[in-house]
């Protein structure tokens, strides 16, 4: 996965974003932001894998690629208004579940970069 990861990051890297790229409105609320308040799910490796990195998940890793650059609050902001109310909207529809992993693991891996707080995904850094 590693690889798949690397060569997203180099395709997209022109979509990276900052926090002073984003709206003042946008900035204030992220600023409020002090952890992930969405249950976060476990998900089989396979499908994380076929979700983040198969067909049909260009838009997630431009959206991924985005956040590259910007403070943990802001990723979490962009995250919840941009990527959550879209899940939501699949809620009852088949997509659902892939749109919902890639939250789950991108959250997942806020944690294992240290960036989150495991268990209660406070913002720590």
């Amino acid at each position: 996965m590693a690889k798949e990861f690397k060569d997203f990051d180099k395709e997209y890297a022109s979509l990276r974003r900052t926090d002073e790229m984003e709206s003042a409105d946008d900035r204030h609320e992220a600023s409020l932001l002090t952890r992930w308040d969405i249950i976060v799910q476990s998900w089989p490796s396979d499908f994380i894998r076929e979700c983040v990195y198969g067909v049909g998940c260009e838009e997630w890793q431009k959206f991924r690629v985005s956040l590259k650059g910007q403070s943990t609050r802001m990723k979490l902001w962009r995250l919840k208004m941009l990527y959550v109310d879209k899940c939501y909207k699949l809620e009852h529809k088949p997509e659902y579940a892939g749109w919902r992993c890639r939250i789950d693991n991108y959250v997942g891996a806020l944690v294992r970069g240290g960036l989150l707080e495991s268990g209660t995904y406070r913002v720590l850094k």
